[in-house]
């Protein structure tokens, strides 16, 4: 999320994903290939065995430099990708937490130390410096986005990644029955393996703005 707002491309639009897979699959191939050179010093993992192995999924699809790579060197990891659920991290971090966009860029937080209003560390520093305009279109949250343009992002992070993703769909309150058929029946034609829905105000006193 982060990353779009500096290259000032919109979470989710049709302009954001050619960039969104391009940070995919450079991560991909840089990790494919650093466990090759990895499993050439120290050997591939114990069950490892290249036939089988270049038959996977993820694998097929893999450059043809890298599968070669794996022929030759075996692989030291049996997978290599994950996007975990980081909010207590991200907010550590003063980040957006893995593949989700800002979930809000004003909020209220409570702690022992009483109530605060806090912004996002990036709209915080835009508002600042322009203090008189309105928040440009590219600094969009959760609630902002449809939920077409959630699953988006995380179908095409999928082709990407060997293992599981942490991402939720937020969807609005007046979202309906057929809303959220249409959504899922989306999600499976791009071939996604699942999706986390949260319908804002299903759940009273969680995630409140």
């Amino acid at each position: 999320g982060d990353a779009l707002i500096m290259m000032k491309l919109r979470y989710g639009a049709e302009e954001s994903l050619p960039t969104i897979e391009k940070i995919f699959k450079t991560l991909r191939d840089n990790a494919y290939i650093a466990s090759t050179e990895i499993a050439a010093e120290k050997g591939a993992f114990p069950k490892f065995e290249a036939e089988k192995y270049l038959q996977g999924h993820h694998i097929k699809v893999l450059p043809k430099a890298i599968k070669e790579r794996i022929e030759k060197n075996g692989i030291r990891n049996a997978v290599l990708l994950t996007i975990a659920p980081t909010g207590t991290t991200s907010l550590l971090a003063g980040t957006t937490s893995g593949i989700e966009p800002v979930y809000e860029f004003e909020f209220i937080r409570k702690s022992r130390l009483g109530i605060d209003k806090l912004y996002h560390p990036l709209y915080d520093e835009w508002r600042r410096q322009n203090p008189d305009e309105k928040r440009p279109e590219y600094f969009v949250s959760a609630n902002d986005l449809t939920p077409m343009d959630h699953a988006k992002v995380q179908a095409i992070a999928q082709d990407y990644i060997d293992s599981s993703i942490s991402k939720t769909v937020n969807a609005p309150n007046n979202h309906t029955v057929d809303d959220v058929k249409e959504l899922y029946m989306a999600a499976y034609d791009m071939g996604m393996k699942g999706i986390t829905y949260m319908r804002d105000g299903s759940r009273v006193g969680v995630l409140q703005r």
